[in-house]
């Protein structure tokens, strides 16, 4: 079973998880006793900020003034929110600072602060990745599904518009850094061609790098590049392209839970 977006963060110094003081912004982190189904405690990578932002809330995870982690709404560029799991470690990019529970604290219910590394298990955690949810990318024009022409496994398969029918090549899942990846066969969506491709995951590869962002699927690299439907046709076999968003109703697209 691949990793789905959300995850639990467990501490390897006593086996709590990062959760909340509370759901607002400005909210501490702490150590609080396990739950994998609380949103609370559930963390997902937004690859267009470049942070780690709680499901419940949808808040990033930030570096306070006074040097302890807490919630606050997600800016991007900001420095102090630019976090990201590293190995173990859930680590500032910009500073290389790390989240540490609060004097090695082995009890539920510590405070978190950001701290320089060093190597102990209080700064040390493992992201518990949960099931994927599948979902059908429905376009807003055309009421059709994006489709793996032919459901062909195979590298270089195009994707294009079809009646929805719900199986594995129209099924997608948001995979443990919130790429978009099909059920079939864990391919992305490759633009490295005038017309969508499906290729395997390549990190090094931008074009392989798409994720949901509001009505629109989005290049993480560069966000102005959108899927559009190829000429704005909403007939079955119409193909599917990247583009420069420009908002019209064929670059529009809703996600529908299986």
């Amino acid at each position: 079973m691949p990793d789905g977006k959300y995850f639990v963060l467990v501490s390897r110094l006593n086996g709590c998880a990062l959760g909340l003081e509370n759901s607002s912004p400005g909210s501490h982190l702490l150590t609080v006793q396990r739950n994998d189904s609380d949103e609370k405690q559930q963390w997902y990578i937004d690859l267009l900020s470049g942070t780690i932002r709680n499901r419940s809330n949808n808040l990033s995870i930030q570096e306070g003034s006074d040097g302890n982690a807490v919630l606050q709404n997600n800016e991007k560029g900001n420095p102090a929110q630019h976090f990201q799991l590293d190995g173990a470690l859930i680590i500032n990019r910009s500073n290389n600072k790390v989240l540490d529970i609060t004097g090695a604290n082995s009890n539920c219910g510590a405070v978190i602060c950001v701290w320089q590394q060093n190597g102990q298990p209080h700064q040390q955690w493992d992201a518990v990745h949960q099931s994927p949810k599948y979902f059908v990318i429905k376009g807003k024009e055309s009421k059709k599904a994006i489709d793996i022409e032919g459901a062909n496994k195979d590298a270089g398969a195009k994707i294009c518009l079809y009646d929805i029918h719900k199986k594995d090549n129209q099924l997608w899942y948001e995979d443990g850094s919130g790429r978009i990846r099909s059920k079939l066969n864990d391919f992305v969506f490759d633009s490295s061609t005038e017309d969508i491709t499906m290729q395997p995951l390549d990190l090094t590869n931008p074009n392989r790098s798409w994720v949901i962002s509001e009505k629109t699927i989005v290049q993480s690299a560069n966000p102005n590049i959108v899927l559009d439907v190829k000429g704005a046709k909403t007939d079955n076999g119409a193909t599917i392209c990247g583009y420069n968003y420009h908002g019209k109703k064929n670059q529009q697209w809703s996600i529908k839970y299986e």
